[in-house]
């Protein structure tokens, strides 16, 4: 069960999390240098007003700089050993890869959806170098000249994967994938800034749609199965507790 619940606004305009961060950089006049990413072309900033970037990655973003803000308010590092940051959406076939067996001081990430980088929709670190996981926004807010930079340099359009890959390359922070067990799905209703996933009859039984058609090819690869329908049934049926 989980010990630690909190929720975060759904703002309008997420810049308002950006405009916290600068406040925290050590250089004053970097503040507000953070919106000339908009003027790169990509979708890394979606959820930032008045920026073309479309896509909700501007929000997952902000929500890492939340998820350290959280995370030194209340000591964890000092409670776990282990995080892992993830998304409610998942849907698991089989039992999560033992990632206790993996090089601890890696970043962790299942197979796939990489799209010219690092995933970015499930990651696992030790509690020593999980916040420098997390650091990729307050480089981008505080270090501007430097990223805009490379940014710029960078072939095709920019993401959040391939930010996360040239940030982690230049912490030297190292990176190993385990086969995939979970794929990502929406209900018809729910609300979504990128995928609208699609019908597949396998989980159209429980009102589902499968958002990337990929994830759930390797889950099922994986995971060995025969049936999806039967084994999402026996995912249904066990006691989740929050």
């Amino acid at each position: 069960m989980a010990q630690y619940i909190w929720t975060v606004p759904e703002y309008t305009d997420w810049s308002v999390v950006f405009e916290m961060i600068a406040k925290t950089c050590h250089v004053k006049s970097n503040i507000g240098k953070w919106r000339k990413y908009c003027k790169i072309p990509g979708q890394f900033m979606g959820g930032v007003a008045n920026c073309s970037h479309s896509g909700s990655a501007g929000i997952l973003f902000a929500f890492r700089w939340l998820v350290q803000q959280k995370i030194l308010e209340f000591n964890l590092l000092d409670k776990y050993d282990w995080f892992i940051l993830t998304r409610a959406d998942e849907l698991y076939l089989c039992d999560h890869h033992d990632f206790l067996e993996m090089n601890k001081n890696h970043a962790l990430l299942p197979t796939i959806e990489n799209y010219g980088g690092w995933s970015d929709r499930h990651i696992i670190g030790k509690s020593s170098n999980f916040l420098k996981m997390m650091n990729i926004t307050t480089e981008l807010v505080c270090k501007p000249d430097y990223w805009l930079k490379t940014l710029k340099r960078l072939r095709g359009e920019v993401n959040l994967e391939s930010i996360q890959k040239v940030i982690w390359a230049h912490m030297k922070l190292q990176v190993s994938e385990f086969p995939r067990s979970m794929f990502t799905v929406k209900r018809e209703q729910d609300a979504t800034r990128w995928s609208n996933g699609i019908s597949h009859a396998d989980v159209q039984t429980f009102g589902l749609k499968i958002k990337y058609p990929d994830e759930f090819t390797a889950a099922i690869k994986h995971c060995k199965i025969t049936n999806v329908t039967n084994a999402l049934k026996e995912t249904q049926q066990y006691n989740w507790e929050a």
